[in-house]
């Protein structure tokens, strides 16, 4: 359960050429790690997110589903097998829950997209040589996006703050963002 609260884990200064994406609609598949002081946790991930719902599924490295994780605007819900679903007010309130510390949910779908959350302060940015944002700290996180060149989708993520790391790399986008 801890595992599914810290992958949650979760643009001043930023001008509109430096954001990737504009859409809110994405799909992707990854590796995942957790590093945290009490352990972590390796494996896959499916993420899809669709206006303002969101389906995630957590897998174990030879892919077998270990909990299901569903958002929409009326609530949370976490599937674990051979366990009752269990219902929150989002999946930030689900991650505080599981793991007793604010994870920045929220801010977790604009990062992915390798771009800063509009309208939160993005402190010490730096770019690539295409402008693209690199590194930035936001919400108490630094957060690091490395980019397959010269394609405008991120291919890795890292996150840090305090005893919690969280890195994704992204083996597959199959409905990028924007695309119909």
């Amino acid at each position: 359960m801890a595992v599914v609260a810290l992958l949650l884990a979760g643009c001043a200064g930023l001008g509109p050429e430096t954001r990737p994406f504009s859409q809110p609609g994405f799909e992707f598949t990854a590796r995942i790690g957790v590093r945290h002081a009490d352990g972590g946790f390796t494996g896959r991930i499916r993420w899809r997110r669709e206006g303002a719902a969101d389906a995630m599924d957590l897998l174990t490295p030879l892919g077998q589903v270990v909990a299901e994780l569903r958002q929409t605007p009326r609530g949370a819900v976490l599937w674990v097998p051979d366990r009752e679903p269990r219902q929150y007010a989002d999946i930030g309130h689900l991650a505080a829950d599981i793991l007793g510390r604010p994870i920045p949910a929220a801010e977790l779908a604009d990062w992915v997209q390798g771009r800063p959350v509009p309208g939160l302060p993005a402190d010490n940015p730096e770019y690539d040589e295409l402008r693209r944002p690199i590194r930035w700290t936001q919400a108490g996180w630094t957060v690091a996006v490395g980019w397959a060149s010269p394609s405008p989708l991120p291919a890795q993520l890292e996150l840090r703050r305090d005893d919690v790391t969280v890195k994704l790399v992204i083996d597959r986008w199959a409905h990028p963002p924007g695309a119909p």
